[in-house]
Parts: structure tokens; C-alpha cells; sequence
């Protein structure tokens, strides 16, 4: 009787530091899984992603990182395209940047359809593209907007899954 006691404490003990663990390592990273296409080619639907909560407590945001962003109506994964004072316009469907056209390797098809009229992104906000520009709801939108910094859940970092694609996320 008193070794079931005994082993049960030593149970109840590891399980409470493996809580414990858990609740820390969550404080500093949060699993997140990919829902929809709108960052084809670089991420897939249901790619598993390791997300950052405190990459940006030491530095700011920057162009082309990848992050997570809380909007009025949802979650979305986005690609930073502009960050404060840049300006921004889409041009016959070129994104251009303070007068330059991105250069811009990883979206799915070149050019988005329309124009979009110059902006200038204001301090603490960020304009974010998805990299499948045919089906993404982003900066270019009303509902999403410019992103404030304290709508950042946090910077994607690494994929976990699916096993062929894992690595560093970019």
C-alpha cells in the first residue's frame, strides 16, 4: 500500500513539471496549424508551423517576415510587405515600395489584379500581403487593413509538419 502511495506521488510530481514545462515553453512558442491557401506556395493548407510570441519584444517587425495576425474577424498568416513610413502602392498589379517594385520570388503568380492607391503606412502598423494575391485577404481589404503591432501574435519560424518541408520557415 504505502509503495502505490509512493510511486502515485512520484506520477503526480512529474506530471506537475511537465505542466509546468509546458505552460513556459507556451509562453514563448505556440503551434499553429496553416488553414487555407493564401500563402501558396510558401505555405500549404495544414502545414504545421512553430510560432514565435516573443520575436518581436527585442526587435521590430521587418519586411518579408512571416507572421500571425489577430483581425475583427479572424486569424490570418501574412507576409510583412511594408512596416512604418514605407509607402505602398499596387500598380497595374505590381506592389511597389517607397517607388520600387518588390522583387518577390516566392508568390504564386506575378502581379495582382487592380490598382491600389499609394498609402503611407503609419508608426506601429504593418501592410501584409498573402503570397497566393488571387485568393487573400489582407492589407489590400477593409476588414484586415494595416496591422497594428499589438495584433501580432507572433513570427513563424519553423514548419514541423509535413516531414518533407520541415525547417526554418521564410
Amino acid at each position: 500500500m504505502l509503495t502505490v502511495i509512493k510511486e502515485n506521488k512520484e506520477f503526480i510530481k512529474e506530471l506537475l513539471i511537465a505542466l509546468i514545462i509546458a505552460i513556459v515553453v507556451l509562453q514563448f512558442v505556440k503551434p499553429v496549424i496553416v488553414s487555407g491557401e493564401s500563402m501558396v506556395p510558401t505555405l500549404q493548407d495544414h502545414d504545421l508551423l512553430l510560432l514565435s510570441r516573443q520575436a518581436y519584444l527585442l526587435e521590430e517587425p521587418k519586411t518579408g517576415d512571416i507572421i500571425v495576425c489577430d483581425t475583427s474577424e479572424e486569424r490570418l498568416i501574412k507576409r510583412i510587405i511594408a512596416v512604418p513610413g514605407d509607402k505602398v502602392e499596387i500598380i497595374n498589379g505590381a506592389v511597389m515600395v517607397n517607388g520600387m517594385v518588390l522583387d518577390e520570388p516566392y508568390i504564386k503568380e506575378a502581379g495582382i489584379s487592380g490598382n491600389y492607391p499609394e498609402l503611407i503606412i503609419p508608426e506601429g502598423y504593418y501592410y501584409v500581403l498573402g503570397d497566393n494575391r488571387e485568393i487573400s485577404k489582407d492589407s489590400r481589404y477593409e476588414v484586415v487593413g494595416n496591422v497594428s503591432k499589438e495584433k501580432i501574435v507572433g513570427k513563424a519560424v519553423f514548419r514541423f509538419y509535413p516531414f518533407s518541408a520541415l525547417g526554418k520557415v521564410n
